[in-house]
């Protein structure tokens, strides 16, 4: 009986090695596959940074772009406003002029009139 018990054990043990043998097999697999999902993720993640900091990168260059681009539109906004004002200035000035000029022909012409005319 003591040799049946003995070969039960062993064989008790050789099946319990193999358990721990496919166990530790099937775990080192596992553990590699997770291991190629982690560089996988990672060196997407990395990816995905760079171009997140490109693109920000980008985005306050063109920011920085229309700030300026805003700045000249206000400039030239407020200078054709002083163009405008200037040009009514200088249209008010003519207008002023021309009556000016009509009064001083008309007065020219009554005394053209009135030196070839005496009165009588």
């Amino acid at each position: 009986m003591d040799e049946q018990l003995k070969d039960n054990v062993l064989v008790a043990s050789i099946v319990l090695a193999a358990v721990c043998l496919v166990l530790a097999i099937s775990s080192g697999i596992s553990a590699s596959k997770n291991k190629t999902n982690v560089q996988r993720e990672m060196t997407l993640r990395l990816e995905t940074e760079e171009k997140l900091n490109s693109v920000s990168s980008r985005l306050s260059s063109l920011e920085s772009d229309l700030k300026k681009a805003q700045g000249e539109f206000d400039q030239t906004k407020s200078a054709l406003s002083q163009e405008q004002l200037t040009t009514q200035a200088l249209k008010t000035e003519l207008e002023k002029t021309t009556r000016l000029k009509e009064q001083l022909e008309k007065d020219l012409k009554e005394a053209l009139f009135s030196k070839t005319h005496p009165a009588k």
